[in-house]
């Protein structure tokens, strides 16, 4: 078990960059972040912020995620991603995701994230 003070936060930044966009809308000529790539940068922000908290031996992985991409970003915009914890429960966390671009909402999120063992997850994956 480990324990996580609620309602803490961890902040993200990043700016889009070419590898970001979404391809079947760069072949129009429009080049805006996809909606993977925010959904990535929302896992990082929340598992760096669990990764404080939890034992060196352990990592989490993400299980869960309901996501509202709601406004379109470009390349070169500084984006703001925002993790709160919103509860723990035995093993599993659960985070509300914020993403600003100044201070528009680009999209909104829940995430929920599992806590393993490094060596029972490499026991898992590959029987050793």
């Amino acid at each position: 078990m480990f324990r996580v003070p609620k309602n803490v936060t961890h902040t993200i930044v990043f700016e889009v960059s070419p590898g970001d966009v979404e391809d079947f809308l760069s072949e129009y000529g429009i080049d805006v972040l996809s909606t993977a790539r925010l959904l990535h940068y929302m896992a990082v922000a929340a598992r760096e912020l669990l990764k404080k908290y939890i034992p060196q031996d352990h990592t989490s992985v993400g299980y869960y995620f309901e996501i509202y991409h709601v406004k379109p970003t470009t390349i070169g915009e500084r984006v703001q991603v925002t993790a709160k914890l919103l509860n723990v429960n035995g093993y599993k966390a659960e985070f509300e995701i914020e993403v600003k671009v100044k201070d528009e909402i680009v999209a909104k999120a829940r995430h929920k994230r599992r806590v393993i063992s490094v060596q029972e997850m490499i026991r898992k994956v590959y029987g050793v």
